[in-house]
């Protein structure tokens, strides 16, 4: 009891106390499953690469999930007739595109969609990028099936031909071909330098699972100082505690 007297609490600072370090508590949680996220990420992309007999019975037998953001090399015939421009893509401080097509796999019916990586855009605006691409290719890359949406403000479509510039990805997924194609929700990302050295900017883990931890190190120990805040602020001044004593 001599203890409690030294201190002076009130419902409404209790309250604010345990709810601010209740808070920081649960964004310090929150960090280390992103962490923990990124680290089965990481294994994921590090397995045994999937071979182009094996992707094909995966994606034939429905498994799109267990083929995501694992690593193949592929054979591929592009569809160079249809060619998507995604706009807004920086490299070394210059603007330009993510280069999109749709590609069958060799040896069967299979059609997915590659990003063969960053092409410079030209300066004029009006003007698009001169895209040569071969008609086959075998690539290296990794592969995404799941999540494909992308946030985006705009998903116009400028132009009635091919190239067309896209904003996003989304109308890439999205889009019916008029030719009947039928696009498996597959996104292949070229390594780089898979054609004649153009840089593959896409990154599945931008954020490592250490900085996760870094962040969440730092979410507790806002906790801790709320509580030693909350304590210091509450303690009475020894005269206080003498003179309440005396009365």
């Amino acid at each position: 009891m001599q203890i409690l007297k030294r201190f002076s609490f009130t419902p409404l600072s209790i309250i604010l106390t345990v709810t601010v370090f209740l808070i920081l508590c649960k964004l310090g949680f929150w960090q280390l499953e992103r962490a923990k996220q990124k680290q089965e990420l990481l294994a994921q992309q590090s397995a045994e690469r999937v071979s182009q007999t094996e992707f094909l019975a995966r994606l034939n037998t429905g498994k799109l999930a267990s083929l995501n953001f694992q690593t193949t090399q592929l054979d591929l015939e592009l569809k160079t007739d249809f060619v998507w421009l995604v706009d807004n893509k920086i490299f070394n401080g210059q603007v330009g595109y993510d280069v999109v097509v749709p590609a069958q796999v060799k040896l069967s019916e299979t059609i997915i969609l590659v990003n063969l990586g960053w092409w410079r855009a030209p300066k004029q605006r009006a003007e698009l990028p001169s895209i040569d691409l071969p008609y086959e290719l075998e690539i290296n890359g990794l592969l995404k099936t799941t999540d494909l949406q992308q946030f985006t403000l705009s998903d116009v479509i400028e132009g009635d031909t091919f190239p067309k510039r896209v904003q996003s990805v989304n109308v890439i997924v999205d889009f019916k071909y008029s030719s009947g194609m039928t696009v498996k929700p597959v996104f292949l990302y070229a390594d780089t330098n898979s054609v004649a050295g153009h840089p593959q900017l896409y990154k599945p883990v931008v954020m490592p699972p250490e900085k996760h931890i870094a962040y969440a190190v730092q979410w507790f120990l806002l906790a801790f100082a709320s509580l030693v805040v909350f304590v210091f602020a509450s303690v009475r001044s020894t005269n206080i505690v003498k003179e309440k004593e005396h009365q």
